[in-house]
């Protein structure tokens, strides 16, 4: 349960983060893989932090993600210097009754090491213009 209220901060965090303006900030598109030992991660969420504004959060689906997926629909991650966080969970197997409205849940666990999220060492230079950015992760 501990990890399935850790995510669901983190989609409330997305969307507080959101509501700060955009308009006038510039923006790249960017799109890439991101893959943990080798494989895809086939669900999950990047975020490109910027230093003075709200940051860009981005699906990734299948291994894959674009600033065309952008959940705050922005288009693009804003133009510099970025910190990178990367989030996926996994179900566990276990479920659990949701204290709130006595639902059934299933639980997931956050299976990518913190250094690529709560203590993230991902930076990333964004360009004007469309680019890839990759990332490779290792446990």
């Amino acid at each position: 349960m501990k990890t399935h209220a850790f995510s669901s901060l983190l989609v409330l965090l997305c969307l507080l983060f959101s509501g700060c303006g955009g308009n006038g900030i510039p923006r790249a598109a960017v799109q890439g893989t991101v893959t943990l030992d080798g494989k895809p991660i086939e669900s999950g969420v990047i975020m490109f932090i910027p230093e003075t504004v709200a940051p860009v959060a981005l699906k990734i689906t299948g291994g894959h993600y674009d600033s065309e997926s952008d959940v705050n629909d922005r288009r693009g991650a804003v133009i510099g210097h970025c910190s990178v966080q990367i989030f996926a969970n996994r179900p566990t197997g276990r479920s659990y009754t949701d204290v709130m409205t006595g639902e059934k849940m299933e639980e997931t666990k956050q299976f990518v090491p913190a250094k690529y999220n709560e203590r993230t060492e991902l930076t990333a230079e964004v360009e004007a213009g469309r680019q890839t950015i990759d990332f490779h992760l290792e446990s």
